[in-house]
């Protein structure tokens, strides 16, 4: 009986430790991924893509396809792919 007792207990942290790490590594990811600085070569082919598209003031998301631009007054999503 104790064996299966310590069984269950470690079965219970094993599956705790293994969920822990994943939460905190999708955490850590995503924060990694929001602080990334774009280069001064991103800026210009971003500017240069823009400026292509006629878009107008907005903001730029980092995204895995490459960046996404929001426009502040439209609403109007540019996607640029690198």
């Amino acid at each position: 009986m104790k064996k299966i007792t310590v069984l269950w207990i470690i079965i219970l942290l094993v599956c705790t430790a293994a969920f822990w790490n994943a939460v905190y590594d999708g955490r850590t990811r995503k924060a990694n991924h929001r602080t990334q600085q774009i280069t001064d070569a991103e800026v210009d082919f971003l500017n240069q893509e823009l400026n292509r598209r006629y878009a107008d003031d907005c903001t730029i998301e980092r995204t895995w396809y490459g960046f996404k631009c929001v426009e502040f007054k439209t609403g109007k999503i540019y996607k640029i792919y690198m």
